[in-house]
């Protein structure tokens, strides 16, 4: 009611202001200013209206079309439900200015309950209160904001990953090169990855000889071939960050993906990714918090397959079974919505983590250093075998 009250009063106001300079035209104009000057008025408050109702209806479109999580979430139990939903929003949304406007939005993308799907503005995301509440609360702990490398002491080394971006990988892909001789030379290893939501899978490769592992299982995933989904991974190819060795791989992808539209097409069987285990086998800790998701959480699948491997923190996000995220513009707008394009086979085998997140080995509580409490806890839990 209070946006309708504040829309009516601008358009009285403009009206009132209008009629103090018609009443000081010539009388032949009087009738011809006020047809022009009403249409205006209330033309421009309509536009305004409608401008949330268009933004909502794009992004509507676009997930019932292109989000590979639609099909399983909205089905025959839920599909009333979910049409009453939308039609309550699409409601709300007509009597919605832009700036408001984000708070709806938020509300449809979190009807799927997948923090995959976000929508940013020039600054970054746009804080989605209906999903994950209680997610970002203080915390007493420290969390370094960047990548680096760090020896803690004669024996304990630490490779804080802050993000897999595609822009990390550089970074990341030199601090393991040039701290390689500081990694042969200490038996324990912290990984702190707290706060990496994802990225891109070979943003964390150069780590992975360093797990312990000679070879990762994998399941696979299947990408939903939309017209919008293959322009989104045209477009990551082109990418300056794209390694050249993985171009022809996406061109397969996009091939496939033209040759079967809008049907979800397996990009990657099942498979096992052979690691080049010719590095120092450490006794691991990862360190991780519940905003670690997406390709972190595909990172740790692998990570868990390392008998050296502890997980310490809390759960993850849970945002894993649905990946592979491309960003899109909303028209018209200063918004944008990154959505998955993939869907894990994991989920054929009851193995998904929506909301879940996945479990660590060692729950660390929020006030205490952590760093701290993984060097102490390799005191507690000697390694069976530092050397291979």
């Amino acid at each position: 009611m209070l946006r309708h009250f504040e829309i009516s009063y601008l358009v009285y106001k403009r009206i009132f202001l209008f009629t103090i300079q018609v009443n000081e035209s010539p009388p032949h104009m009087k009738k011809v200013l006020w047809v022009i000057a009403l249409s205006f008025l209330f033309s421009n408050v309509a536009a305004q209206e409608s401008s949330c109702l268009q933004n909502l209806n794009f992004l509507i479109g676009h997930i019932e079309k292109n989000y590979p999580g639609f099909a399983d979430k909205v089905t025959s139990k839920n599909r009333n439900v979910y049409h009453y939903f939308k039609k309550a929003l699409q409601s709300k949304a007509e009597s919605t200015s832009s700036p408001d406007c984000a708070k709806i939005l938020n509300e449809f993308l979190a009807y799927f309950k997948d923090g995959h799907l976000q929508l940013f503005d020039a600054s970054g995301p746009v804080a989605n209160t209906f999903l994950y509440p209680n997610r970002n609360y203080p915390r007493d702990y420290p969390v370094h904001p960047t990548t680096y490398f760090e020896k803690l002491d004669d024996n304990t080394a630490l490779v804080r990953m802050r993000s897999f971006y595609q822009r990390e990988y550089p970074k990341v892909d030199s601090i393991i090169k040039t701290n390689k001789t500081s990694l042969s030379q200490v038996s324990q290893l912290i990984i702190d990855v707290r706060g990496n939501e994802g990225g891109a899978t070979f943003t964390y490769a150069p780590i992975l000889p360093y797990l312990g592992l000679d070879s990762i299982q994998h399941i696979g995933f299947d990408v939903l071939a939309t017209e919008d989904n293959i322009e989104a991974y045209r477009e990551l190819m082109e990418s300056p960050y794209m390694p050249e060795e993985q171009k022809p791989y996406l061109q397969r992808n996009i091939d496939m993906m033209k040759a079967s539209p809008n049907q979800l097409v397996s990009l990657t069987e099942d498979y096992a990714e052979y690691i080049n285990q010719d590095e120092q086998i450490h006794s691991i800790i990862i360190l991780i918090d519940n905003n670690c998701g997406s390709t972190t959480e595909h990172f740790l699948f692998a990570a868990k397959q390392s008998p050296y491997v502890t997980l310490m923190g809390e759960h993850s996000i849970g945002m894993y079974d649905y990946g592979d995220m491309r960003k899109f513009d909303i028209p018209n707008s200063n918004w944008h919505v990154w959505t998955a394009t993939n869907r894990s086979r994991r989920l054929n085998q009851g193995g998904g983590i929506d909301n879940i997140g996945i479990t660590p080995d060692v729950f660390l509580n929020h006030n205490r250093d952590w760093i701290k409490e993984a060097v102490q806890y390799f005191q507690i839990d000697k390694p069976k075998k530092t050397t291979k």
